[in-house]
C-alpha cells in the first residue's frame, strides 16, 4: 500500500477522514469503558495513573512536532542525507536511557509512588497496584509509537497516524470485551500495553522501511543546537501538565466515581478538537515548508483561508451541541453502569465547559502557526503564566465548588490563553510581513 501522499489537500481530506474514524472509536472505548466498569473508586484511579503516563508521552510528542520537525525539515533540505537520521536517533537514545531510569524508579516504589501522588487511599491503590505494573513500562512503547507517528506525517505519511490509533484502539476494546468480566479495570490495563507494543512494533517496521531508516547515524551536537527551544518547551509544558493533573489530584478527595465522570466530560469535549487535530498537524506541515521557503505572504494567505471557516463553524457547532447535550449523553452514557446522580451531574459540567471550545479551537490554531514559523518561545512566553494562574485558581475554587469550580475555571482560562496568543500571533505576523517589504 502507497501510505505517502504529496498532495497537502488529498493530505489533509485523507487524514481528517481516517482521523474522525479514530477519534469515534477513542470516544467508543471511553463509552465501554463506561458501560462495562461504569464510574467508581477502580475507573478514578485507571483515569488517573493514564493521566500521569501520559504527561511524558504527550511532553515528547509536543517536543518533535513543535521543535525537532520544522528543524528536520531544514536539515532535510539543506544538510547531508543522513543529517535528519543522526539528529533523531541522538534523541532516541537520551530518550531511551531517561526513560528505563523513570520506569524502573517507578516499579520500585511500587504503591507508593502513586500514594504520594494522589489523594487516594492506600488499600484502594494497593488493591489495584497491578495497573501500575501493567501500564508503566507499556507508556514506554505508546511514547515512541507518537514520536514516530510525528516523523513520518513531517514526511508525508499523512494516514500512518491514524492508522496506528485505529489499531490500538481496536486492540484495547477487544482486550475489554474479552476480559472485563474477569478481570474488571485490569482488562483496560492489559488492552492498553497490548495496543501500545503491537503499535510500536508496526510503525517501527515503517519507519525503517518507509523510509530506510539506520539507527547508526547518530549525532549530539546536531541535537545540541535545538537544545534552547526544546527547554522552553519542556518548562512549559512541565506547567501545562501540572495544570491538567492538579485538578485530578483535587478531585481524587471527593465522592468516588468524580474523577472518572470529569474526565469523560472532558473527553467528549475534546472529540470534535481531536477530530480536526490532523488537519492542524498538515497545516503546519505546510506553512513551516512555506516559512522554510520564505514565502511569507502565501503562508499568511494559507492560515487565513483554514482558520477563519474553521472557527465560524466552531460557533456553530458549539451551540448545537448545547442544545443536544442532554439526549447525548443518555445515548452514549445512559445505557450503562453509570448512576442517574452521575448523569446529571455530568450534563451540568457539560453544560459549562463547552463554552471553552470555539477558544480552545483558537489557541490550537494559533499555536500550530507559531510552532511552523519556529517561535515555539513566543508561545511559552504566553501560556506560562496563563497555566500558573490556572493552577492557582484551580487551587481556589476546586476546593470550594469541586467539579463545578473545575469546569469555571478552566473555561475561563482558556478564554484567555486565546486571547492573549492570538494577539501576540498578529504582532509577530505583522512584523514579518514589515521585514519581508522592506
Amino acid at each position: 500500500m502507497k501510505w505517502r501522499i504529496e498532495s497537502y489537500r488529498r493530505g489533509a481530506a485523507y487524514a481528517t477522514s481516517l482521523g474522525l474514524v479514530v477519534k469515534v472509536l477513542a470516544l467508543s472505548q471511553n463509552l465501554l469503558v463506561a458501560h462495562c466498569l461504569g464510574a467508581g473508586t477502580d475507573t478514578d484511579i485507571y483515569y488517573y495513573l493514564l493521566g500521569l503516563l501520559m504527561v511524558g508521552s504527550d511532553a515528547m510528542q509536543t517536543l518533535v512536532s513543535s521543535v525537532m520537525v520544522p528543524h528536520a525539515m531544514q536539515l532535510r533540505t539543506t544538510g547531508h542525507p543522513h543529517d535528519e537520521q543522526a539528529y533523531y536517533n541522538a534523541f532516541f537514545r537520551a530518550l531511551l536511557a531517561l526513560s528505563l531510569v523513570v520506569i524502573l524508579a517507578g516499579l520500585f516504589a511500587g504503591d507508593h509512588a502513586l500514594i504520594s501522588l494522589s489523594r487516594f487511599e492506600a488499600h484502594e491503590i494497593h488493591q489495584h497496584r497491578l495497573l501500575l505494573y501493567i501500564m508503566l513500562p507499556a507508556s514506554l512503547p505508546y511514547m515512541l509509537s507518537a514520536i514516530i507517528s510525528e516523523i513520518l506525517t513531517s514526511h508525508k505519511y499523512f494516514v500512518l497516524p491514524q492508522a496506528s490509533a485505529t489499531l490500538y484502539y481496536l486492540l484495547l476494546m477487544s482486550a475489554i470485551v474479552v476480559l472485563h468480566r474477569h478481570c474488571g479495570v485490569i482488562s483496560v490495563g492489559i488492552g492498553f500495553a497490548l495496543g501500545a507494543c503491537i503499535n510500536f512494533l508496526w510503525l517501527a517496521h515503517l519507519l525503517r522501511r518507509q523510509l530506510s531508516w539506520r539507527l547508526s547515524p547518530c549525532s549530539f551536537p546536531l541535537l545540541r543546537q535545538s537544545l534552547a527551544n526544546m527547554g522552553s518547551v519542556l518548562a512549559n509544558h512541565s506547567v501545562q501538565s501540572i495544570t491538567a493533573l492538579l485538578p485530578m489530584y483535587l478531585l481524587s478527595t471527593f465522592h468516588p466515581g468524580t474523577v472518572t465522570v470529569v474526565t469523560y466530560v472532558v473527553k467528549l469535549i475534546q472529540a470534535p478538537l481531536n477530530m480536526l487535530l490532523q488537519l492542524f498537524v498538515v497545516l503546519q506541515v505546510k506553512l513551516g515548508e512555506l516559512y522554510a521557503q520564505r514565502h511569507t505572504q502565501q503562508l499568511w494567505a494559507t492560515f487565513r483561508r483554514i482558520a477563519l471557516p474553521i472557527f465560524t463553524l466552531s460557533l456553530f457547532g458549539t451551540a448545537l451541541f448545547f442544545l443536544l447535550r442532554t439526549p447525548l449523553i443518555h445515548l452514549l452514557f445512559g445505557h450503562g453502569a453509570m448512576t442517574t446522580q452521575q448523569l446529571a451531574h455530568f450534563d451540568t459540567l457539560l453544560s459549562i465547559l463547552l463554552l471553552s471550545l470555539p477558544f480552545s479551537l483558537l489557541l490550537m490554531l494559533s499555536a500550530r502557526l507559531l510552532f511552523a514559523l519556529q517561535r515555539p518561545r513566543l508561545y511559552v512566553a504566553v501560556m506560562t503564566p496563563a497555566n500558573l494562574l490556572t493552577c492557582l485558581l484551580f487551587t481556589l475554587f476546586i476546593s470550594r465548588y469541586g467539579a463545578v469550580g473545575f469546569v469555571v475555571t478552566d473555561v475561563a482560562c482558556e478564554v484567555l490563553k486565546a486571547i492573549a496568543i492570538l494577539l501576540v500571533m498578529l504582532y509577530f505576523l505583522r512584523h514579518i510581513r514589515a521585514n519581508t517589504t522592506a
